[in-house]
């Protein structure tokens, strides 16, 4: 009994000195809590982790955005390379990610033999404008940029050169769709894409209140005055006589106008100076009326006036592209988007 008591008074002892080392325990680290030391190692432990999430994230965004490029695009490895990093650099120029990758892939899809070299120059010709223009959508702009092409057989180049020259004067940004549309009819009746571009910005110096239908004007004559190629009906003898046409004549425009080519450009533009140059405005409407459609109702001689007043205009692909360049340098010498491609690395 004596020497349980002695055993257990000593683990009393050894108890009560536990119990002194964790309160002296306790109160440093209630002091280093107060010191706020602990805080900073947590909130360095939870940068790290958010670092490492960060990381895992961005691992798992690019893994995500290469194998929708592959699965989209059917391309090897190198072509994967090419839009991927294409569309980060648009990127960098303030478009939004799903955009800047969306529009690439469409540049790249309808463009498979085109260099990367020439791709890209119009990805970021694209992104320069849509980035000034708040009301064109990067991917919108790269669909009518190959439209424009195809209509008006040039480069993709060439064709959103064309675009920001239009933009630069006037044009209305949500309604680049018409360059194609009346661009189609213009090169059929035998315009460049030149001068094609000299008739639009002729109809916006008229001042009219819808470029939209101004065009549509021009594409109804082009249609309408192509159908006399067979014969001028008999009650249309006289409308045809008061511009200054005996009816053969004007069945040899229309014919010319319907084949197209620099004769058929020549005829429309001799018929169009015809009708502007009629005194009698009641017959100048009639004719007008028969020629071009309702449209003239609505815009008058601001029709002829955009054919007539083309010629003098001078246009160059070459300026247009020059212009694009530039606003492209101009996008990618900007600190902001030097900062964000910085960061991209």
């Amino acid at each position: 009994p004596k020497n349980l008591k002695n055993d257990i008074s000593q683990i009393k002892e050894e108890v009560q000195g536990a119990d002194n080392s964790f309160g002296d325990f306790s109160e440093g680290f209630k002091n280093l809590l107060a010191g706020g030391a602990i805080g900073g190692i947590i909130s360095g432990v939870k940068d790290v982790g958010q670092a490492i999430i960060d990381v895992a994230n961005e691992a798992k965004e690019l893994s995500l955005r290469k194998t929708s490029i592959s699965i989209a695009m059917d391309f090897d490895e190198d072509g994967i390379r090419q839009v991927d990093e294409a569309s980060k650099k648009i990127e960098s120029f303030g478009i939004d990610a799903g955009e800047a990758l969306s529009g690439v892939k469409l540049q790249w899809n309808l463009n498979r033999d085109a260099t990367e070299e020439a791709n890209e120059k119009v990805v970021e010709g694209a992104a320069a404008i849509s980035s000034a223009y708040s009301g064109i959508d990067f991917k919108e702009l790269i669909q009518e940029t190959n439209e424009i092409s195809n209509t008006l057989k040039i480069t993709n180049e060439d064709a959103l050169g064309l675009v920001l020259a239009l933009l630069k004067v006037g044009f209305p940004e949500g309604q680049l769709d018409i360059i194609s549309e009346y661009g189609t009819q213009l090169a059929l009746a035998g315009y460049s894409a030149e001068e094609i571009q000299a008739i639009f910005e002729a109809g916006l110096d008229t001042g009219t209140w819808n470029i939209d239908n101004l065009l549509d004007g021009v594409k109804e004559g082009r249609i309408r005055i192509s159908e006399f190629a067979k014969g001028v009906p008999d009650d249309m003898v006289p409308v045809i006589e008061s511009m200054g046409f005996t009816t053969d004549e004007f069945v040899r425009l229309a014919q010319q106008v319907k084949s197209g080519g620099d004769e058929g450009k020549l005829a429309f533009d001799t018929i169009a100076t015809a009708i502007t140059n009629m005194g009698d405005t009641r017959a100048q409407d009639e004719a007008g009326l028969a020629l071009y459609g309702t449209k003239w109702e609505d815009q008058g001689t601001k029709i002829t006036n955009a054919i007539t007043g083309a010629e003098d205009k001078v246009i160059s692909m070459k300026e247009n592209t020059d212009k694009l360049a530039e606003a492209t340098a101009a996008m990618n010498a900007d600190p902001a988007v030097q900062f964000e491609q910085s960061m991209q690395r």
